[in-house]
Order: C-alpha cells, then structure tokens, then sequence
C-alpha cells in the first residue's frame, strides 16, 4: 500500500480536534483504494475507524454521498478541509460547500487519477552484484541481506513518513484554526457606533 494519503477533515468548531472526523484515502493497488473514516465523538478505548477497499467510482459516490448530507445537517460541522499532497489544503466552511463542490470532486479525482508515488525508491537495485561478476554464491548471500535490508529500510521510512505526516497534520490543524477564527472574525457584523 502506498503511504501517500489523501486527508479530509471535518471539523466540529475551531479548537475541537478531538470532536473534529477525519477521512484518509489511500491507494492500495492501481486500481484500489482504502477509505478509513474515524469518527470524532467515538473516542475511547473501544474506538476503532471504520474501513472498506473499493474503487474509484465508490470513492466519487461516498464523497457526493458526505457532502449533501454535510449540507443537509442540522447539527452541522464548521468546515471542511482537504489535503492533497498534490494540490494546496483548502478550507471551505459547510454552509458554502455548494459553490466548492466541484472544485473539492475535481481535486479527489486529480489525486486518484495521478496518485503520488512514495518518497524514496530503493536506494540500491536488488540484483546490482549479479551484474557486476560476482560469484552467484555471494550474490545469493547478498541478495538475502538485501532483502531482509530492504524490510527495515521499508519499516524505517514508513516510520519516517508517519512522523512527517502526524506533524504535517499538526501544522495544518493549526492554521486552519487560525483560519477559521480569521473567517469568523471577518463574518462578525461590525458594531455601528450611535452619537451620544
């Protein structure tokens, strides 16, 4: 599976990150994808996301599903983000989804159809010794090592990747509520001052 991800997070009020939902699509194949949905208010030690593997056109449907239901709440989120590795995160408050909505399908489907590749390839092909005429036992031997090399190497960059991804999201909680505050502020009616 690719550790690239596609992230959306639904967010209850600024400052609820633990209330807010989030969303991770990842690619599990050319053609398959994971969609994981964790649920804000289901924290606990039982809590466990919800998963499925599908394909694209389910991927569309659960998207076009979330939103007019988004737009339907009468206890609705504040906003949602979407973060693409791909594209800029966007903020898009939930009573204004329906003018972002095909900028938000847009963005899905650029990611799915061009989904980004993991960070680093191998650093050293499996077979560079078998062309370099060494002995086919040492390539053999080498080749083991390398194997097993290449499992810690894998392990250690998803390790890396997950740390970079949690700050990553870090950050971005971070300024999408500054953003949103920022939002807010602007809506507020100004006060008008009345002569004494």
């Amino acid at each position: 599976m690719s550790s690239s991800n596609l992230l959306i997070r639904l967010i209850r009020t600024t400052g609820s990150i633990k209330e807010d939902d989030r969303i991770k699509i990842s690619r599990v194949d050319s053609t398959t994808f994971q969609l994981t949905y964790n649920y804000g208010f289901a924290a606990g030690a039982g809590a466990k996301p919800c998963s499925i593997e599908c394909n694209a056109d389910t991927i569309f449907r659960w998207l076009r599903t979330t939103i007019q239901l988004l737009e339907h709440d009468d206890d609705p989120f504040e906003s949602l983000q979407l973060e693409s590795q791909l594209l800029p995160s966007v903020l898009v408050l939930i009573k204004r989804l329906d003018r972002a909505y095909d900028a938000i399908m847009d963005a899905v489907e650029f990611q799915l159809n061009n989904w980004p590749e993991d960070p680093m390839p191998p650093l050293v092909p499996r077979n560079i010794w078998a062309n370099a005429g060494v002995s086919k036992k040492v390539s053999n031997n080498w080749n083991q090592a390398a194997f097993e090399q290449d499992d810690e190497y894998t392990n250690l960059m998803r390790a890396c990747n997950d740390t970079r991804a949690e700050e990553f999201e870090r950050e971005v909680e971070e300024h999408t509520n500054y953003l949103i505050s920022q939002s807010q502020e602007q809506s507020q009616p100004l006060a008008t001052e009345t002569p004494a």
